[in-house]
């Protein structure tokens, strides 16, 4: 026997130190997610998508675009609003904030794919380097 071979209760234990939020949406299922294991020739060179990864990724694209976009614009205006630089009733105002800040929000938008294809890269070396350490769950 090859590789590690690790406890589910330090596995469990060690999710939920590093990412709770998960761990309790896993407990809320009903029924566990039975995942498919796919042997192929190189990263990215099969995609498939099911019911849950559908969600899953437009959850984590929303998410994605929050991050790396809206909520950002969202905190400046709401401030500009909260201080009184921007009036939303005044039409120039609008006119001078799509003007101004139309590019911008465009421009981070751009970067939204470019960030998605290297978490995809970043998510597939992190599946080659379990698959080379050959991790195990054990009861």
């Amino acid at each position: 026997m090859k590789g590690f071979v690790v406890q589910k209760s330090r596995v469990l234990d060690s999710m939920k130190r590093v990412e709770i939020e998960g761990v309790l949406q896993g407990k809320m299922l009903l029924k566990p997610i039975l995942r498919r294991q796919y042997n192929v020739r190189a990263p990215l060179s099969l995609w498939h998508m099911d019911g849950y990864h559908k969600l899953i990724r437009i959850e984590r694209l929303w998410r994605d675009v929050w991050d790396g976009c809206i909520g950002l614009f969202y905190k400046l205006f709401c401030m500009m609003e909260d201080t009184g630089i921007l009036l939303p009733q005044n039409d120039d105002h609008l006119k001078a904030l799509h003007y101004i800040y139309l590019p911008r929000i465009q421009q981070h938008i751009g970067y939204i794919p470019q960030r998605i294809h290297q978490e995809t890269l970043e998510n597939c070396k992190q599946q080659d380097t379990n698959a080379a350490l050959d991790i195990r769950v054990t009861d």
